[in-house]
């Protein structure tokens, strides 16, 4: 559920740090969110890894809000881990102060380097508890959509006459490749398919808003190679490559450079 204004974000932040005072201050663990580590065990993962570590953002922020700086970004789209603000998924369960903290320093950085904070609520991450309480959302599962770019023209077409042109910001669109470890560095950052595949989109999205498509924002998916559930880190998504074996160096791929200069035009 996406909404825009770090206003709002900051109001949110504010109020629940002003709940602190009256409320427990607890630490999450690995068993306050429905998806966890018992919800992903290394049998599961296709090449036996875990996320704990994934690409250490929390620690590296600064470092890859100025990635999104130099790039020419203008906003930077992510998700407030509701575990990590609320570990029991209420107020009276306790308020994690380290994820204020934390969210509240990314924010302060991604405005004082002008990108506007974009925040996405809920990413799979229900707290353990209300999926006790609750049975969670009841959903059968995830299926993940590769729509072509004509499909992405013709989709926003429908929802504009659906439901009457509402507003729209594409959260996620991106296209995978394997993570060929016999790779070069430099053969590793040639992604030339990724540029063909957001080149595509990003035309047929014009196109539809050349049609009236209320279209006010897109993000691109994603800004850096990651732990990909179940795919472990097998695939990557990144216009940014990681170097794993290199204590997680950033490198910019030829998709990268595309998007830098396609943000100056």
């Amino acid at each position: 559920m996406p909404f825009q204004g770090y206003r709002v974000l900051q109001g949110l932040l504010v109020f629940v740090g002003l709940l602190i005072g009256n409320s427990i201050a607890v630490t999450p663990s690995n068993d306050t969110a429905s998806l966890n580590r018992s919800s992903f065990p290394a049998e599961r993962i296709l090449d036996g890894s875990n996320g704990d570590v994934a690409v250490d953002q929390y620690h590296r922020y600064k470092e890859d809000v100025g990635i999104m700086k130099e790039m020419g970004a203008d906003a930077y789209r992510f998700s407030i881990s509701w575990p990590r603000i609320l570990p029991k998924g209420k107020l009276g369960g306790g308020v994690n102060r380290e994820g204020i903290k934390y969210y509240n320093n990314l924010i302060n950085e991604l405005l004082d380097k002008g990108l506007k904070p974009f925040v996405t609520i809920f990413h799979w991450d229900l707290p353990q508890t209300l999926e006790d309480e609750y049975g969670g959302f009841l959903s059968p599962g995830i299926v993940w959509l590769y729509v072509y770019p004509k499909g992405l023209h013709d989709l926003l077409l429908y929802v504009k006459g659906k439901y009457h042109n509402p507003l729209i910001y594409i959260t996620e669109n991106g296209v995978d490749e394997s993570n060929n470890a016999t790779l070069s560095l430099e053969e590793a950052l040639a992604d030339k398919h990724r540029i063909e595949y957001y080149y595509g989109h990003l035309s047929y999205l014009r196109k539809a808003i050349m049609d009236r498509v209320n279209v006010k924002g897109y993000f691109a998916w994603s800004l850096l190679d990651d732990f990909e559930w179940n795919s472990g880190y097998t695939i990557q998504f990144g216009i940014h490559y990681v170097d794993y074996k290199n204590e997680l160096k950033r490198h910019p791929k030829l998709s990268a450079h595309w998007f830098k200069n396609f943000l100056k035009k």
